[in-house]
């Protein structure tokens, strides 16, 4: 590649990666992990609702 071409390119290539398919992907995986870090989140919270509720019968 010739110098004049390469200083013509931009200097970060964020914007090439976040219009590349390894970005989607990686958005997806992203996301899947959040949304199994919620479930385990959630499934908590039920857990010490229920721990209070059986706690609240025997007072």
């Amino acid at each position: 590649m010739p110098l004049s071409d390469a200083l013509k390119m931009p200097l970060s290539f964020e914007s090439t990666y976040f219009n590349s398919s390894a970005w989607e992907t990686r958005k997806k995986n992203l996301e899947n992990d959040i949304e199994r870090h919620n479930a385990f989140i959630k499934l908590g919270q039920e857990v010490i609702k229920g721990l209070n509720a059986l706690a609240s019968r025997s007072r």
